[in-house]
C-alpha cells in the first residue's frame, strides 16, 4: 500500500470526528500507520491491541475453533473495534462508549473495505503515520 492509498483509507477518520484513534497494526502490534488525536502513544496502542486480540483469538478459538474478523470491547467509557485487514494486519478503531457501536463497526468495515482495495498497491512499513491535518 502506498502512501497516497494510506491517506486514502485514513481520510474518513479525520471526516468523521467520532474516533479517539484509528490505526493499522502487524499481527504483532507495530503500527504501521496511524491516525489519533494529539497525546496518544501508538506503541502503547499498537501492543496493546495486538495482546487483545491475540487473547480474544484463543479463548474463541478454543471455544469454537475459530477466530473471530471483528471484536467489539467495551470498557471505561471507550468502545474499540478490531477488525482483519490486509496481509493479516489489523484495523483497530475507538470511540467513546456514547457514540454508537453500530457507527463503530460501520467505520471498521468502510475502513476494511479500502485497505482490502488498496493492498494490491504494495505493503505498509512499519511507523507510517499520517499528521493531524
Amino acid at each position: 500500500m502506498t502512501w497516497a492509498a494510506l491517506g486514502t483509507v485514513l481520510e474518513d477518520v479525520e471526516a468523521t470526528g467520532d474516533l479517539d484513534f484509528a490505526v493499522i497494526l502487524s499481527p504483532t502490534g507495530d503500527v504501521l500507520a496511524g491516525h489519533t488525536r494529539d497525546g496518544l502513544r501508538l506503541e502503547v496502542i499498537g501492543v496493546m491491541s495486538a495482546t487483545m486480540t491475540a487473547s480474544v483469538d484463543t479463548l474463541l478459538e478454543e471455544l469454537r475453533g475459530r477466530r473471530p474478523d471483528l471484536v467489539v470491547v467495551e470498557a471505561g467509557g471507550e468502545r474499540f473495534a478490531v477488525s482483519r485487514a490486509a496481509d493479516d494486519n489489523l484495523l483497530v478503531l475507538a470511540a467513546s462508549s456514547a457514540s454508537s457501536k453500530r457507527q463503530l463497526v460501520a467505520s471498521a468495515q468502510a475502513l476494511r473495505s479500502k485497505l482490502a482495495g488498496t493492498a494490491s498497491r504494495g505493503k505498509l512499513r512499519k511507523h507510517t503515520v499520517l499528521p493531524r491535518p
